[in-house]
């Protein structure tokens, strides 16, 4: 059960879009055990997003390499 609030909670910070995976799975009943791995999935997707963008963001000097406080 932790796992799945911590998934949960994953999913929220990084501003997964829960539409997407309740389309998929046909259900709104959020993280559960059967499907822990398929939100893990898209929360790893988000995060390679955001370290993309992050990425081309410095390289093109559009934000600073300071260090940012924790997302956590």
């Amino acid at each position: 059960m932790l796992c799945v609030l911590g998934v949960n909670s994953l999913f929220a910070k990084t501003g997964c879009d829960r539409s997407a995976i309740d389309d998929l799975l046909n259900a709104q009943e959020g993280v559960t055990d059967q499907n822990l791995l398929q939100y893990l999935g898209i929360v790893e997707a988000r995060a390679n997003q955001l370290l993309l963008t992050r990425a081309f963001m410095i390289k093109h000097r559009v934000i600073s390499v300071e260090p940012t406080p924790d997302l956590f």
